[in-house]
This record gives C-alpha cells, sequence and structure tokens, in this order.
C-alpha cells in the first residue's frame, strides 16, 4: 500500500472556485502543485520571477479565485495580478513576453556587449578622461546597432575605474614641461588652458561659456596652480574655510581643476572673502525677470507689490502669512520697492483690490496665456470649504461628497489648460444663472465683442433645457459642450457608427504614447432637434469600454473636435489639483464678510420653496412610501389582515391632512428676505480675487517657463519638480557694470543630464538680454553651478 503524500493546501476550493487548489510538498521544496479535483495539473516553481509561476498566477486570476486570497498567499499585488491576466488574455504575443520577462526586458546589455564596452574601456579611458562614456556608447551604437544611455554603464565604469584611480594616486604628478613640452590639466578636453586676466573672474568648468560682452582678461600671475583634488577632502583639508550661512562678500574665483574630471571628482572653485561676489537668497526669481517688465509698466501704483506677491507665490509663500520666511532684503535687491511688514500688506492687499488691479492683471495674464488666439475654453465650478462660523449659504463640496458652507470659484481655462479667468461667489444663484453673468464678464474682459464665437465645455452642472434654449436665443455667439444628463448608453446595443476618431495620450514622454479609440454616432436630440447629440463609445487601452452622449448647439462643429473637447476636459481638473497644491489656490486669503442685509439692494431677488412647504412635501413622500407598502401586503395577503387594513385607513387619512396643509401653504418665498431674516452672510471675497489672479497668473508664467526644459528633459513625472528647485535657487551675484553676473546654486542635486539642458537653456536667456526687475536697467547673465563645486573663505579681518 503506498503511503499518503502529506501535502499542504495553500489555496482551497471555495464557491468561486469549486475545483482548483494549490499545494505545497515538503519532500519538493520550492515547487508548487496544482490540483483540478484530485488530478494533478501541473508542477511550477515558487519562484515569482519564474516565468511558469506568472503563469499559473495569472491563469488563477482569469479564473476569478479570490483575489485576496492571491495576494496574502503569494504577496503579488492587485495591479500585477491583473496586468498578468490582461497579458495572457490579450491577444498580443509581445505583451506577453514583456510581463514574463519581468523588468530586464527588453533588456540592451547583454554580455557582449558589456564585454566589448569593458575591453574599450581599458584602450580610451588612460587618454579620454572627460567624454570616454559618450565615445564608447558611440562604438556600442555602431558596432551593435543599440543605443545606451550612460546611467546604464556608469556602475560598471565606476568599478573598471577604480584601479586606475588607486594607481594614479600613488604615481606623483609630473611637473610642468619634464617631459619637454607643456602637459595640459587632463580635465581640459581641448588640450588647451584657457585663462582670464582678472584674478577675481569666476572660472567655470570647461561645458560653460564665457561671459558675453565682458572681454577677458590675462592669467593672474599669482593664480593657483591646477591640483587633482576630490572636493570633500579639500573642504577637510582648509580648516580655515566653510559654507557662509548668509549674506558674506565674496571676490576671487581660484580653479582647483580635478586630475580626473569624472562625475565623483568636481571642480573646486575658491571663493576667497574681498571684493565682487555677494550671495543673495531667491535668486532664481530673476529667472522671471522678461515678465516683470511689463507688470511694472503697465500696473502703475500696483506694479510693486503685484510683483512682490507674484515673487513670493513662485518661492512657495502661498499667503500673505508664509511669506514672513522669505528674504526681504534680497527681494528688495532683486525686485526693487517691497512692504515688508505683514499687518502693512494684508491692508495694502484690501485697498488694491478696490481698484482695477485684478482686471489688469488678469489682461496681463490672459496675454502670457495666448487667449487671443483661443476660442475653445473649459468651463468649471471649484468650491473651498470654508470653516468658520459666519452662517454661510451651503452648496455641494465635491472634497467632502455633501452639502456644506462653500467659496464657488467659477474657472475659465484655455484649451491647453491655461486658467485665464476666476469669478467668486456664493450658492445663492447656481451654476446655470452664473454662467450667463459669467460670460458676459470674460467677453468684457478680454474685449471680444458677442459676434465672436465662443465654445465653453462644461460639465453637467450646466444641463437644463431652459439654459439650452437661453443660450440659443442669445444674441452673443456662445456655444456649450456637455454631457448628456441621465443618459445611459448600452455597450451591447448595436448602432450604425458615423465615423471613428483616435486620441493619443502621452504618459511620462512624448513618445509613451496610449491610443483612445472611439466610435461616434452624430444626430439630432430628439428632446430639442436644434440640439445635437453625439452618441460616443469610447475603449480605453487597457479594454475598458463605455458609452456617453455629447450635447451641443454649434450645428457645424465636427463631431471629432467635439469628442476631442470633451475628453481632455481632464487638463482644467489636474489644473484645480495642481493650483492647490503649489499655489494655493484654495487658500481664503480673508475671512471678512457681508451680511445679505447690507446686500439687499445689489442683488437681484429671487423665489424658492418656503420651508414649511419643503418639510411638508417631505412627510407626504414618506406616507405615500408606507402607504405603497401596505397596499402590496393587502394585495398579496391570501385572506383579509384587519391590522393591515386599519394602517391604510389610518395612513390614507394622513396623507389627505399633509396635502391640505401644503395647500394652505405658501409654496414660494422671497430667497433674499428669508435669508436676512436668517441672518446669512456671504464672505468678501475681494482680496481673494486680487491673489488669486496674481497665483493663477504665477502658475501660467511657470509654465510658460518650464517649457523649453519640459521638451528637452521629456520626463513628465519631475520635470516641473526639478525646474521648480532651479527657481527657487540661491545665488552669487557680481555687478560688472553693465551686466550682473548670476550664480545658481539649485537646491537639488541635477544629474548631468539635467545640468546640460538647464544650461543650454540659460544660454537662450542669456542671448535674449534680460533686464534687472528692480529697474536698475543691468543685463542679467545666468550661469548653474553646483553646491559641492563652490568653497567659501571666511575673511577673519572684517
Amino acid at each position: 500500500m503506498e503511503e499518503p503524500i502529506p501535502l499542504q493546501e495553500i489555496i482551497g476550493v471555495d464557491k468561486k472556485n469549486p475545483f482548483l487548489t494549490v499545494c505545497k510538498d515538503p519532500q519538493q521544496p520550492g515547487k508548487l502543485m496544482v490540483f483540478f479535483g484530485a488530478v494533478l495539473l501541473e508542477i511550477v516553481d515558487d519562484d515569482r520571477e519564474n516565468p511558469s509561476f506568472k503563469l499559473l498566477l495569472a491563469r488563477l486570476y482569469n479564473a476569478k479565485v479570490k483575489v485576496k486570497t492571491l495576494v496574502e498567499t503569494f504577496g503579488v499585488a492587485h495591479t500585477t495580478l491583473k496586468r498578468w491576466g490582461d497579458a495572457l488574455k490579450s491577444d498580443d504575443p509581445e505583451r506577453l513576453v514583456c510581463i514574463l520577462a519581468g523588468r530586464q526586458h527588453p533588456r540592451k546589455l547583454t554580455a557582449e556587449i558589456l564585454g566589448f564596452a569593458k575591453k574599450r574601456f581599458s584602450h580610451i579611458y588612460p587618454h579620454n578622461h572627460y567624454s570616454y562614456s559618450q565615445q564608447i556608447r558611440e562604438e556600442i551604437q555602431a558596432t551593435f546597432e543599440v543605443t545606451l544611455s550612460s546611467e546604464t554603464l556608469r556602475p560598471y565604469f565606476a568599478q573598471w575605474k577604480a584601479p586606475q584611480l588607486s594607481d594614479a594616486v600613488q604615481k606623483p604628478e609630473a611637473p610642468q614641461g619634464a617631459s619637454g613640452e607643456n602637459q595640459p590639466p587632463s580635465g581640459d578636453p581641448g588640450g588647451e588652458h584657457t585663462a582670464h586676466d582678472d584674478p577675481g573672474c569666476l572660472r567655470a568648468a570647461p561645458e560653460h561659456a564665457p561671459l558675453e560682452g565682458v572681454p577677458p582678461c590675462p592669467q593672474d600671475p599669482n593664480s593657483l596652480p591646477g591640483r587633482s583634488v576630490d572636493a570633500d577632502a579639500t573642504l577637510k583639508g582648509h580648516e580655515s574655510c566653510e559654507r557662509l550661512p548668509g549674506h558674506g562678500a565674496v571676490q576671487e574665483a581660484l580653479p582647483v581643476v580635478s586630475g580626473v574630471p569624472n562625475r565623483k571628482h568636481t571642480e573646486i572653485l575658491e571663493i576667497a572673502p574681498g571684493e565682487g561676489y555677494q550671495f543673495c537668497h531667491h535668486a532664481g526669481i530673476l529667472l522671471f525677470s522678461a515678465f516683470m517688465q511689463p507688470l511694472s509698466a503697465g500696473l502703475g501704483e500696483a506694479a510693486a507689490l503685484t510683483k512682490q506677491w507674484l515673487a513670493a507665490v513662485l518661492l512657495g509663500a502661498m499667503n500673505i502669512e508664509q511669506s514672513k520666511l522669505l528674504d526681504w532684503g534680497a527681494l528688495q535687491f532683486l525686485l526693487g520697492e517691497v512692504v515688508v511688514n505683514l499687518h502693512q500688506q494684508r491692508q495694502a492687499l484690501g485697498e488694491l483690490a478696490l481698484t482695477g488691479a485684478v482686471e489688469l492683471l488678469l489682461r496681463f495674464n490672459g496675454t502670457w496665456a495666448g487667449i487671443e488666439h483661443c476660442r475653445d475654453f473649459y468651463y468649471d465650478p471649484h468650491s473651498k470649504h470654508y470653516t468658520g462660523m459666519k452662517k454661510i449659504l451651503k452648496g455641494w463640496c465635491a472634497r467632502l461628497r455633501f452639502a456644506e458652507k462653500v467659496l464657488h470659484m467659477d474657472f475659465i481655462h484655455t484649451v491647453s489648460g491655461a486658467p485665464v479667468y476666476i469669478v467668486h461667489d456664493d450658492n445663492f444663484r447656481d451654476l446655470r444663472e452664473r454662467f450667463f453673468d459669467v460670460v458676459v464678464a470674460f467677453r468684457a474682459q478680454f474685449s471680444l465683442d458677442r459676434n465672436v464665437p465662443l465654445t465653453f465645455v462644461v460639465d453637467r452642472g450646466l444641463y437644463s433645457l431652459s439654459v439650452f434654449e437661453q443660450l440659443i436665443a442669445d444674441p452673443a455667439v456662445t456655444y456649450f459642450v456637455t454631457w448628456e444628463k441621465g443618459y445611459q448608453g448600452d455597450l451591447a446595443q448595436a448602432l450604425v457608427w458615423t465615423g471613428t476618431h483616435n486620441l493619443y495620450r502621452a504618459k511620462n514622454a512624448s513618445q509613451d504614447l496610449r491610443r483612445f479609440d472611439f466610435q461616434y454616432r452624430d444626430e439630432p436630440w430628439s428632446r430639442d432637434e436644434t440640439i445635437r447629440r453625439v452618441i460616443v463609445r469610447a475603449k480605453h487601452p487597457n479594454g475598458n469600454a463605455i458609452q456617453v452622449s455629447i450635447l451641443t448647439n454649434d450645428p457645424s462643429r465636427c463631431a471629432k473636435e467635439l469628442i476631442t473637447l470633451m475628453f481632455n476636459r481632464w487638463l482644467q481638473e489636474n489644473d484645480f489639483k495642481y493650483l492647490d497644491n503649489h499655489f494655493g489656490i484654495n487658500e481664503i486669503t480673508a475671512y471678512g464678510s457681508v451680511s445679505y442685509k447690507e446686500l439687499s439692494q445689489t442683488i437681484e431677488d429671487k423665489q424658492m420653496k418656503s420651508g414649511e412647504y419643503k418639510a411638508l412635501e417631505k412627510q407626504r413622500t414618506a406616507i405615500k412610501r408606507q402607504l405603497k407598502t401596505r397596499l402590496l401586503q393587502k394585495h398579496c395577503a391570501k385572506r383579509n389582515n384587519k391590522k393591515t387594513q386599519e394602517d391604510i385607513d389610518q395612513l390614507t387619512k394622513r396623507l389627505a391632512e399633509v396635502e391640505a396643509e401644503m395647500a394652505n401653504t405658501n409654496k414660494e418665498v422671497s430667497r433674499l428676505e428669508t435669508l436676512i431674516e436668517q441672518d446669512f452672510h456671504k464672505l468678501d471675497s475681494a482680496k481673494k480675487a486680487l491673489m488669486d489672479s496674481i497665483k493663477i497668473t504665477a502658475r501660467n508664467l511657470f509654465y510658460i517657463l518650464l517649457q523649453p526644459f519640459k521638451q528637452a528633459y521629456n520626463n513628465y513625472r519631475d520635470d516641473h519638480v526639478l525646474f521648480r528647485h532651479l527657481t527657487r535657487s540661491h545665488g552669487l551675484l557680481r555687478d560688472r557694470g553693465p551686466v550682473m553676473e548670476v550664480l545658481l546654486f539649485p537646491e537639488a542635486r541635477f544629474p548631468p543630464k539635467v545640468v546640460g539642458i538647464i544650461n543650454e537653456m540659460l544660454a537662450q536667456l542669456n542671448a535674449s538680454q534680460l533686464s534687472m526687475p528692480n529697474g536698475s536697467g543691468k543685463t542679467l547673465y545666468f550661469r548653474l553651478i553646483q553646491q559641492e563645486s563652490i568653497l567659501f573663505c571666511i575673511n577673519h579681518d572684517q
């Protein structure tokens, strides 16, 4: 008789999985045994990286085995299981191979390529310490037709470089001219060591361009000779040197060129006490100088404070209270006149809010956002939850998912996602009422005549037959595009489609595209034939599909353009979160309020259902619900039930009493009078309107300046984070007559690729001849300096 096998069951059967079990055999460690009923189906390796293991879990996932059990048993995330299962069900063999290969697919760096790189490194590196990586990668591309990044080979270069560096340290440096000729420093890629006359001139690494417009200076005979030195060793070796924590006058920048200028050996620039350079906080704000000059010319007396608050928002101060952490001395030097006292700033904010500063600033913002070329806009309200003690009208708060005291901010964005207009209001009027006044004000703000056709893409909040009719009858040419509310598309229904459309969205890079497929049917709307309805069946790249309906009063707009506009609304929704996180658009700014009694002469009253009538309506609904239940019980009962009949008679009598009471109750009352009686208030949003216009302007300026970096960097996950660090850099400034030299010290340590992109961007800014925003007229010249390449020296005599 055979002995039974002591199997350990790890996945058992249940209601959804009546057949499949997975067990472990102590006699076969590292193996998983899969049974279909009592029959052994297969044995796979218990190894997450094994393709058979992935296929097993993909089959179990597709077989509807309880996902929670799979996650807890095998330690594989739900999203990973879904990805494996979808790949197994797909008709794409390459996708399945990619999943089975794991993170190493596709693997470019094969053993053959690595051996070739090691051999070439031994020949190239001793003679080329500067661009050896680029040369080796170019040879690999020419030989194997494979493109590798510098990061792929960097760890191998470091491993192969270690023995050569240790040999170089042990060998004494040959004196200049020992072999009969001048030996240039190994860090000079051109083989020539250029120098400047002025001993105070800051000499840069070879990749930096010389300062344009400033004549070169001959070599100082007393300058220090080049010597090989590691950055950390140099800092430890200078006992009298340390980094200055604040402002300080520094003068000479004498180079110490590394003998091996790779990424571990950095050029050290010693800046000694004297005259010339001055440390300055917030020097990165000078990158926005191109936008400061128009503000100074167009805002008049409000220009100084507007520039100050604009700079503060760009530096991360989302409100006036947070600006106390800024260096006002530095900002005064960079921007000109500033107001330091927080109380005076708040007073000035209230005074400017009563002038036309908001309209002027929004006009500047619209010009920079390119509104003159836009005729399509996204319109959507964004609500801020109010937590104060004042009695404020309640409205729908999307963040809380229920009605609460809110302040509505109606935003208008361009189709590229740039905010160009904002209006603040409470819930006295809903979106369908506010929309018309906001559009009229928007046209007046940007001098858009009513004959100019404008299209507004709005969410379902605008949905109303009366609103549609009013828009169609409006003499101004205003088109709407919105979702049909309550439409429930049946994916199984066979429809005759008018056409197809595709949209491509980039994920983390411009070439990393996902395709969204659409089928559409363009037809008149059955409820109003003057309105077009476009039924759209949209398919996500993951295979999921939905069917929706789009309504518009534009008779001639291409259906593909309507689909593109509606399905790109996420640009505005994403921008709300971006404005909140980085620019503080959800800050209240000021908690002042005005009672509705004071506003009674400026607000147009309207009727609303009285509270008593709404309460009676609720009672009637509850009674009808109970009466319906009792009548159904009576109908289904096999014999008459005396208790049920008594309940029916009582509920019928109570329903008649409530309806009679409703007939004697006023259905509508004055909304304004009711709010005055109940002492309701409305938030005074004048200060917030001015500060929010500054914030959306700051957002647009940041995006405009970001674009060259974004395109060159081509990594959408963190491009704005890296660039934000650059704009908030501290730095060294040196006045060189008509030129102000700015050395930027970024808060972050940028990789070499980012450094190269920033240097190219700064070269373009230097070519544009930007002027100091403080009104001095000095031309700015920017350079990027990594923090580890600067050595500050304290002057103990001062």
